[in-house]
């Protein structure tokens, strides 16, 4: 018990740290790569429900950071960088999830 409130901490921060990084830059620098390792780390350690809202986290931070803090729309490769980080993270859950013994 311990240590799963140890690494759901853990995992906090580093959402944490790539809030700060992604929402302190403009949307041309894509942070978004790095929420992969906290998702990792939920699927690895944590159950299924976590590993779940932790992708669901990630994704909407991404796509949230398109349109958050600046008021002008990013631009096209921008955009289809955080939708493929997005997505990337979302078929690691579903790959993950249909091959359990890996």
């Amino acid at each position: 018990m311990a240590q799963t409130k140890r690494t759901r901490w853990f995992i906090a921060g580093l959402f944490t740290i790539i809030f700060i990084l992604e929402y302190s830059t403009p949307p041309e620098y894509v942070f978004d790569y790095l929420y992969i390792g906290p998702i990792l780390l939920a699927s690895s350690r944590l159950e299924t429900a976590a590993t779940f809202w932790t992708t669901l986290l990630a994704v909407v931070l991404t796509l949230l950071n398109l349109w958050v803090p600046y008021d002008q729309l990013a631009s096209a490769p921008t955009i289809a960088d955080s939708v493929n980080c997005g997505d990337g993270a979302g078929r690691y859950r579903v790959i993950k999830r249909s091959h359990p013994a890996q």
